[in-house]
């Protein structure tokens, strides 16, 4: 009887990764790479949309004001960013991964683009609280959706990569301001609806994690349920069961 044992082919590390894992990483990279291009883009205009907006609001305009109200509107954006993280991150907890990274890549994308019919810095500043809004999702959102389906020793990997495309969002946005910045500033703020066009991807093509379907039917199922007491065989003094 012979000892020998017939080796095994060697299975590469493409092997070890579904469709559905490299859809999520495609969907995920491409939101942060949008994200920063939107966000990038907005530093690129800064400067003309304050020399032209101070004066709507009754500010004459110098390097000062244009640096100073400048400032405010990358604080607020930064501001509802924050809210949006902790909001958007809640939100996918109740109603599933995906269905909130549409909602806050939407809401980012249009609320960047809205910016392009504002009249004074303020009308810009609270556009752009909302933009930071629908940003703040992809940190916490995208993060959880690649951490989840990504269970195996590539999961530290496919993180870097989904981090590397805001990056990479950057020279999209030199790219677009070498190419219609001479347009002005408006048009390169509309633009930036661009990522609203991702959200049909993630739709069709990205999958919730099984484990989260699951769950936010079983908590669905469990609310009612609480609403709802469960009848019994037990009738009400006077009344058949079948009545009660």
């Amino acid at each position: 009887m012979s000892n020998t044992q017939v080796a095994r082919p060697a299975r590469g590390w493409r092997a070890e990764i579904t469709r559905m894992q490299w859809l999520v990483l495609l969907g995920t990279t491409m939101g942060w790479a949008l994200d920063g291009f939107a966000g990038s883009l907005y530093a690129l205009v800064l400067g003309p949309a304050m020399t032209e907006l101070l004066p709507h609001s009754g500010i004459a305009v110098n390097l000062d004001d244009i640096g100073f109200y400048g400032g405010l509107t990358v604080a607020l954006f930064l501001a509802g960013w924050a809210v949006g993280g902790l909001l958007f991150g809640i939100l996918a907890d109740y109603f599933g991964r995906v269905r909130v990274l549409s909602a806050g890549i939407v809401t980012y994308a249009v609320f960047t683009a809205l910016a392009t019919f504002a009249d004074t810095w303020w009308q810009l500043g609270a556009l752009r609280f909302v933009a930071g809004l629908g940003s703040g999702v992809e940190a916490p959102v995208g993060a959880a959706l690649v951490a989840e389906v990504w269970r195996n020793r590539h999961r530290a990997r496919a993180c870097g990569v989904m981090m590397s495309g805001y990056a990479g969002g950057f020279f999209i946005a030199a790219l677009a301001y070498q190419l219609l910045g001479d347009h002005g500033w408006r048009l390169m703020m509309g633009i930036a609806v661009a990522p609203a066009l991702l959200v049909w991807f993630i739709r069709r093509y990205v999958p919730e994690p099984p484990e989260i379907r699951g769950a936010i039917a079983h908590a669905g199922y469990g609310s009612r349920r609480a609403r709802s007491p469960r009848r019994t065989g037990s009738s009400c003094a006077g009344c058949s069961p079948r009545r009660c």
